[in-house]
């Protein structure tokens, strides 16, 4: 395929204290088999030397295009790039990821075959010993990918997505920069609120590097309080839905609740945000029938239930936490939840779904929380 007949694609990089990893991203962009692109390099006013990086590669390669700009968060890059961007199609490349040689043109390639609004790739690299999936090439109408979104069964990011360049331009869309987190989902939803269908493939062409500060590791409450209001936000803006994609948003939020309760466990914050730890609790033992009306894997909604009987319990164990010497509440928690585990095991597949609609209704008839808290904001 020649330059002059592809259709340009125009990659977004926001950049910000990442000089360990640029060089390798952009390196990555450039080698890109595809053979018309832009690559524009969005400095977000890093105080490390991603920006003097950046500016190097620029003189190596004419394609790239440096941004250098005041900090105003990863919306705010995004929206620079938009500002200047040329190609018929966009994608937005984090930078301290990078791409496989084929990451344009797999996409370009679901785009021009399918005629469709949006490209969606359900995979990625997020080590380096995963094996390519069999391919499967679908096209679903955009409310779908809306509903798997919220069901965690598509990414909720950008980086896994090619967007049309007029779709974006003739609705004004950008990045809500009141958002730093989850604010490329609010993106994807606002856009598959325009956009009547998708196409989604299989392949795996993005690295997703291994990142220290993750929320496991660093658990932030005010990036979990911004996804919350992101949620609240795509809701209250919905241009179209059904009631999966209603009970799809239900079980997303929801999963905030375990989030949340999991970074109080991991940093201890149980005494600090007493309050907090305890609406999170009664959110997942309440509203259990959710997890199950959601259209989300059977283990999924097994794993809603063991959360739902056994919260703390069940998140040490996923995490692998040993219980504290001397908590005697968690050490009976471990308990009910390897009892509980041991009964579901012994229920035949065929009856697992009734099974568990029944458990459901025992714990939601039975659980008598002293505070019934239903929103986490």
């Amino acid at each position: 395929m020649k330059p002059d007949n592809s259709p340009l694609v125009s990659l977004i990089v926001p950049i910000y204290n990442v000089e360990i990893y640029i060089h390798e991203c952009v390196i990555s962009l450039t080698n890109q088999t595809y053979p018309n692109i832009e690559i524009i390099l969005v400095d977000d006013g890093s105080p490390d030397n991603s920006g003097s990086i950046i500016d190097g590669l620029a003189k190596t390669d004419q394609r790239i295009l440096v941004i250098h700009k005041k900090n105003g968060g990863v919306s705010s890059a995004r929206n620079e790039g938009l500002s200047i961007a040329k190609g018929k199609y966009l994608m937005f490349v984090d930078g301290d990821d990078y791409c496989e040689p084929d990451y344009v043109s797999y996409f370009v390639s679901l785009m021009e075959s399918s005629g469709c609004g949006i490209g969606v790739g359900r995979n990625a690299f997020h080590r380096e010993d995963l094996e390519q999936p069999v391919e499967s090439i679908k096209v679903l109408d955009s409310l779908d990918i809306v509903k798997g979104i919220y069901a965690n069964r598509f990414g909720v990011a950008v980086w896994n997505k090619i967007y049309l360049h007029s779709i974006i331009q003739e609705h004004d869309l950008r990045f809500n920069t009141d958002f730093w987190y989850a604010e490329g989902m609010l993106f994807n939803i606002q856009y598959l609120q325009i956009i009547e269908n998708a196409v989604v493939g299989e392949r795996r062409v993005y690295h997703v590097r291994p990142n220290p500060e993750s929320a496991t590791r660093c658990f932030k409450l005010d990036n979990q309080y911004c996804g919350l209001r992101s949620m609240e936000y795509q809701k209250s803006h919905w241009l179209k839905s059904n009631q999966s994609v209603k009970m799809a948003w239900e079980y997303h939020y929801r999963m905030y609740a375990k989030q949340i309760l999991q970074g109080l466990i991991v940093t201890d914050g149980k005494k600090q945000y007493k309050k907090l730890y305890r609406k999170c609790i009664c959110i997942l033992r309440t509203n259990v029938r959710i997890p199950l009306q959601a259209d989300i894997p059977l283990r999924a909604k097994e794993n809603s239930i063991l959360l739902a009987i056994c919260p703390t319990g069940f998140i040490r164990d996923e995490l692998g936490i040993v219980h504290a010497k001397g908590d005697h509440s968690d050490y009976i928690s471990r308990k009910m939840l390897s009892a509980a585990r041991r009964w579901f095991a012994q229920v035949p597949s065929d009856k697992k779904t009734q099974f568990y609609d029944n458990i459901s209704a025992f714990l939601q008839s039975h659980y008598r929380p002293k505070y019934l808290e239903n929103n986490l904001l």
